[in-house]
């Protein structure tokens, strides 16, 4: 358990050992991606794909969930763009609420996010925490829900190109 790109020397080298030895098989990091410098030498060294977890991708949310130290969104696109740009297969796992990320601001946000950095595949997962406590900490909305079904449908209509699921897939090579 734990950050990997808190050790992302060390892993860097260890992708770059494995590589050299074998093509074969995929590398995989799940992360929070806040080290975009340490993604950026995994995926130098041959790293085949990052899984982000991400409850929002607008900072005010993402902060309450997430709390982040010492990086923040701004750190978390830059890793996922520099893994996407050497080839990487970036994902998301969306840390889905219902009631909050269909809210239309979530909704443009996380498109703006994944059409500018290069996510792949969204993972939709579901954020298991106390609703009760979550709900009373969350910034009211401007507008109503839209409902799960209208989010899948706007995350397929708009992002054509992004596999939408709740599993992963196998990294084409």
């Amino acid at each position: 358990e734990g950050e990997p790109s808190l050790r992302g020397d060390e892993l860097a080298a260890a992708v770059g050992l494995m590589r050299r030895q074998t093509s074969r098989g995929t590398i995989n990091m799940n992360s929070n991606a806040g080290r975009p410098e340490a993604v950026d030498k995994m995926a130098k060294a041959g790293l085949d794909a990052l899984r982000v977890s991400l409850a929002s991708a607008r900072p005010e949310l993402y902060n309450l969930y997430h709390r982040p130290r010492g990086y923040g969104l701004v750190q978390v696109k830059e890793s996922i763009q520099r893994a996407a740009a050497r080839g990487v297969r970036v994902s998301l796992n969306l840390l889905h609420f219902p009631g909050i990320n269909d809210r239309e601001e979530e909704i443009e946000a996380l498109l703006d996010l994944v059409r500018t950095a290069g996510v792949s595949l969204i993972q939709i997962r579901n954020l298991n925490l106390d609703p009760e406590v979550y709900l009373q900490l969350v910034p009211p909305a401007s507008g109503s829900p839209l409902g799960v079904p209208d989010f899948l449908r706007i995350l397929a209509q708009e992002l054509p190109a992004v596999a939408v699921g709740n599993y992963t897939r196998a990294v084409p090579k």
